[in-house]
Formats: C-alpha cells, sequence, structure tokens
C-alpha cells in the first residue's frame, strides 16, 4: 500500500473511533425502577414450554484448544415436536481450564439468521472471563414461508425448550454452578430467551439484546424482509388487514409473546439493550416491552438494528457487569 492509501486508511480508522466514541456516549442507562424491582414472580410456570426430560446422551465434537478454554460442539438427538424437522439440539460449548471452584453460566442465543462468527465470539470472550459458555445453534429456518403459522410457533417453542435440555446438560458437567446461569439472546434470540427464562426458574438473569414483546405490534411494525414475507401470508390465511394485526394478532401470537408471561420475568432479573433507530424491531414496541415488564434495566443505543453489532464489545462488556453484579462477583 502506498503513502496516499494508507493516510486514507488511517483516517478511515480515526473517524470510525471517533464516531464509536460519540455513539457511545449518546447511550441511555435506565436502572431498574426500585417501586417495581421486587415485583413477585408467578409460581406457575408457563405448561406450554413442559418437556419430557428424556433424550439421547450428548455427543461431543472436540473442536478447538486454545490456551483459558477447550471448544466442544455438542449434539443432543431430541424434539418435542414431530413437524419440526431437525432431529438434534446444538450448540457450542465452551470451556475455561483449570477452574478454581464451580464456575457462573453464560448462554446465548443467537438472532433469526446470519453467520455464527459474532456469536461464538461471545463464547469465547465469556470463557476468557472465567464462565463456562453455551452458544446456541438454530435447529431450522424461522419465519419459513413454507410453513404455516402453526409450525413456526412450534419452532420457537421448541427452540425454548432446547434452552431448558442445554441446563439439564449443564447439570450432569464438572464445576458448573448451577445458582449461577445468564441468558442472553439476540434480537428473535431474546425473545426465546424471555420464554425460557419465564418458563424455568434455574435461569438467574435474562439479558434481551435488540429484542423486545408486543409481538402483535412487532410483527406489524417491522421492517425485517422475511417477516414482512412471512406477515403477508400470515395476515392472507387468518383474514386480516395490516391495521387489525396490533389488536386482533394476540390470539395468534400470545402464545410465543415473552409479555403473556410478565407475571414470570420479575424486572429484578431482566435487562434490554435496544437500538434507538432500530427498524426491525421498533423503538416504540420495546419502551412498551420495558414498561410491560415492570421497567427493568434498560439500555439505549444510538443504533439501528445491524447496526448495534458494531457496539459487540460494548454489549459483551456491559452483559458482563450485569452477570457479575448479579453474581457476586468482580466485574
Amino acid at each position: 500500500m502506498n503513502k496516499e492509501g494508507g493516510d486514507r486508511m488511517h483516517r478511515v480508522k480515526i473517524v470510525f473511533i471517533l464516531s464509536a466514541i460519540v455513539a457511545l456516549s449518546a447511550c441511555a442507562h435506565y436502572r431498574v425502577d426500585p417501586k417495581t424491582a421486587m415485583k413477585p414472580m408467578s409460581p406457575s410456570a408457563p405448561a406450554v414450554f413442559a418437556y419430557s426430560a428424556k433424550a439421547q446422551p450428548p455427543r461431543f465434537e472436540f473442536l478447538e484448544e486454545r490456551q483459558d478454554y477447550t471448544i466442544y460442539k455438542v449434539h443432543i438427538r431430541v424434539k418435542d415436536f414431530p413437524e419440526i424437522k431437525k432431529e438434534h439440539l446444538r450448540f457450542w460449548y465452551f470451556v475455561p481450564k483449570n477452574p478454581k471452584g464451580d464456575m457462573p453460566v453464560s448462554i446465548i442465543l443467537p438472532p433469526t439468521g446470519g453467520d455464527y462468527d459474532s456469536m461464538t465470539g461471545f463464547g469465547r470472550y465469556f470463557a476468557e472471563h472465567g464462565f463456562v459458555s453455551l452458544v446456541f445453534q438454530r435447529r431450522n429456518r424461522y419465519f419459513d414461508t413454507r410453513q404455516d403459522l402453526n409450525y413456526n410457533k412450534r419452532l420457537i417453542e421448541q427452540s425454548a425448550i432446547d434452552v431448558r435440555r442445554a441446563i439439564d446438560f449443564l447439570q450432569t458437567q464438572p464445576n458448573v454452578d448451577m445458582s449461577r446461569i445468564g441468558l442472553t439472546g439476540v434480537s428473535l434470540g431474546g425473545i426465546i430467551s424471555a420464554l425460557a427464562t419465564a418458563a424455568d426458574d434455574r435461569i438467574r438473569t435474562l439479558v434481551m439484546v435488540i429484542a423486545a414483546g408486543d409481538l402483535p405490534d412487532l410483527v406489524a411494525t417491522t421492517g425485517y424482509s422475511n417477516l414482512i414475507r412471512f406477515r403477508k401470508k400470515m395476515l392472507f390465511y387468518k383474514h386480516l388487514t395490516l391495521a387489525e394485526l396490533p389488536v386482533k394478532g394476540h390470539e395468534l401470537l400470545d402464545e410465543i409473546d415473552p409479555l403473556t408471561y410478565a407475571d414470570r420475568l420479575p424486572p429484578s432479573r431482566v435487562m434490554m439493550m435496544n437500538g434507538r433507530c432500530d427498524n426491525i424491531v421498533k423503538f416504540r414496541v420495546a419502551k412498551t416491552t420495558w414498561e410491560k415488564l415492570g421497567r427493568p434495566e434498560w439500555r439505549i443505543m444510538p443504533s439501528t438494528h445491524y447496526g448495534t453489532f458494531l457496539l459487540s464489545r460494548f454489549i459483551k462488556d456491559r452483559i458482563r457487569e450485569r452477570l457479575a453484579r448479579d453474581f457476586g462477583m468482580d466485574s
């Protein structure tokens, strides 16, 4: 690269760094509302996410040996709904070396699409900080227009049950502190994480990143092309208009809407992180979710949906700080 090209690249890096600093300085942070923080949790877990504990023994696939941790791919043959095509639950399993005691857990659920590099980056990050970490692989394509609404709902329910089965798996592993489990979901993964948390008391902290509840309104207003196509098909077969969806969509979507189970998600257990300029999960929908969940801790970033991934280090650090606070660790 010549000197002129090198200078141009240097200027681009400076602009990027300065832009990131300005963006982070514009973040807003709301701590959990003390008036609702101690809201009691309903003792009854939703039956829709119940499951049989029977599953095939896990198969470990060794992937990589690092200085501080080892990475496996875990495959468990099990499914709870006959219409789900793929037979296996799969996740990356990051295991720190030389633990000084039982280790906390960080579970990561991915968005609807894209590769897994950024998500496995979360697994590596938490393993480097002494967490056992699981990063899920999607079973099937979400919002599949080749399938009906019932199939797509079953897939989301299966994904929430898969989280519970992964926690069962952790109970069989050495040096895992089952009292310190944090679950983070990104985009649709955040919705599924909320459903799993509502169903399973073993999850201590929930972090929803660029995610929200109030699914009828979320689906009606989203700019996500795949979900728009799915929405058009759903409206056609259910004889609804787009204007009717935010009201009449509840009978279709409440079963998989986190707000349906708000009484199982105390604000003290939840942190939300959303982009103010998000065109997929609209900020208004995120704010409604925040309010209906009792105003948990909320971090607002000056980003779009996909632009949030440029802030991945900031997001990882904030999640780790929250888990450390909840788990009584040094951050």
